[in-house]
């Protein structure tokens, strides 16, 4: 039977932390921009329906 060494586990449990390090950053940018996307959108449709009623944004952007 051969021998699993040392180097060998070390290697694994290098890459299982820097899989878990990887991950977390990309949950941590998806939250993030989430979080960013669901504040924005509300405030730019609000913007835009303000201009609409006011008549400084044109009607036609409604047309297809």
């Amino acid at each position: 039977m051969p021998k699993i060494g040392r180097k060998s586990g070390q290697a694994v449990i290098e890459y299982v932390i820097l899989l878990a390090i990887t991950v977390g950053g990309m949950l941590y940018f998806i939250r993030t921009m989430t979080g960013a996307f669901d504040k924005s959108v509300p405030k730019m449709g609000g913007t835009f329906e303000r201009q609409l009623r006011a008549g400084a944004a044109p009607a036609s952007l409604w047309k297809k």
